[in-house]
């Protein structure tokens, strides 16, 4: 479900309370690209709140979510009154500038196959059982995955097919 349109005019900043969100942007051609999976505790909306300017993406409920809501004029009252929070905003969107470059570097200097098997690394963490195995708990959609790197879902479906035959990943 969608919770946030590019063209909304709408300007407050939600909570991630519960569940996970999708936030995306579409080409002219209407291909998705995904901006990042935000799960409880993120926050998003905070830039067309700054600014005044519109939304520079939408925002997709990836399952039921729990959000809370804070006003522009609200959360510029927080950051002047609570500089801890400004610094802590700060920070975070010092991260997204980090992500998003290093994103345009993989989108400019490596083959999709590439991009598909860094965001699979990206995703991995390793188990408590064997820190030596690491593993994908909640595998997104090959469409999803495709989405987050560039690609089409098809290439990331030959992707994961060679990194099994190559025994590199195992599907359980």
């Amino acid at each position: 479900q969608q919770i946030v349109d590019r063209q909304s005019e709408d300007r407050s900043v939600f909570f991630v309370v519960q569940g996970r969100v999708r936030v995306v942007d579409y080409s002219p051609g209407g291909r998705e690209v995904v901006y990042a999976i935000l799960g409880p505790g993120s926050h998003f909306g905070e830039l067309a709140a700054i600014d005044g300017r519109g939304r520079s993406a939408s925002v997709l409920a990836l399952e039921d979510c729990v959000l809370a809501a804070i006003t522009p004029d609200d959360l510029d009252s927080l950051l002047r009154r609570f500089p801890d929070v400004a610094i802590a905003l700060i920070h975070q969107l010092v991260e997204i500038i980090r992500t998003s470059d290093e994103r345009i570097t993989e989108l400019s200097t490596l083959g999709a196959l590439q991009r598909v098997g860094r965001e699979l690394l990206r995703l991995a963490e390793p188990r408590a059982d064997d820190p030596n195995v690491w593993s994908i708990a909640r595998l997104p959609t090959q469409g999803s995955i495709a989405a987050q790197t560039g690609t089409t879902r098809e290439t990331v479906a030959r992707t994961l097919a060679q990194l099994a035959q190559d025994g590199l990943i195992e599907r359980l």
